[in-house]
């Protein structure tokens, strides 16, 4: 067992790694959820989003199925890497979480499934958490709704393709991904720290560059 939890530890890391996203429908460690990100069920009918409010929801079609009650208090969740996931403000403060630590770095994801049940799996121990809403599964075509979600990766810059710098209120990387989710035209951001008593840049980019290593820097790719 602890052989075969290394090995899938070490195949999302490479995959991590290396920038592969997760499918609409599912998060791995480090994919975050903006608001009006989403995931959204291969069926396409069901989808869970971080709304605009704080609010995350799992809606099957316009109707509510669950929330995690965090309106005016949420701001952005987060697949951690130890396996919890999280709504932070915009302070960067915990408000919410599933209470899943994982036995493994990197061994859990989340995942919205087509029977309307916003499930956490762990390799090796099977589902650890879910909304409870499982029901029969539904497909609607064409799909109305849009997968979204952001990679965010630390210590990381993408240099180029600028096409606005906006200065955060916070000397907080998480206000640029705020920035980058509202903007269609954003693809990708890499979040610049303050060098003294400021608040740091975010570089809002309609591309992907490279990514590079750089001490500080936070970058954030959108993933469809």
């Amino acid at each position: 067992m602890k052989k075969a939890l290394a090995a899938l530890s070490l195949l999302l890391t490479a995959a991590y790694a290396s920038g592969a996203a997760a499918a609409g429908d599912q998060l791995i460690f480090e994919d975050y959820l903006f608001p009006g990100q989403q995931l959204v069920a291969s069926g396409c009918y069901y989808r869970a989003i971080m709304q605009t409010d704080g609010n995350f929801v799992n809606y099957g079609g316009n109707r509510s199925r669950w929330a995690s009650n965090t309106a005016n208090a949420g701001g952005y969740a987060v697949m951690q890497t130890d396996g919890n996931f999280v709504i932070y403000n915009w302070a960067d403060r915990a408000v919410w979480s599933t209470h899943t630590i994982s036995h493994s770095p990197g061994a859990s994801w989340l995942s919205m499934q087509s029977d309307g049940n916003l499930v956490m799996y762990e390799f090796n121990h099977g589902a650890v958490w879910s909304t409870r809403t499982a029901g029969e599964a539904v497909g609607q075509s064409p799909c109305q709704y849009k997968a979204e979600h952001t990679t965010v990766i630390v210590n990381a810059d993408r240099p180029g393709s600028d096409y606005k710098v906006l200065i955060p209120n916070e000397a907080r990387a998480s206000w640029c991904g705020f920035f980058c989710a509202a903007e269609t035209a954003c693809k990708a951001y890499t979040y610049i720290p303050p060098t003294g008593a400021g608040k740091g840049e975010c570089h809002l980019k309609n591309a992907v560059p490279s990514r590079v290593s750089r001490a500080g820097r936070v970058s954030g790719v959108k993933q469809f």
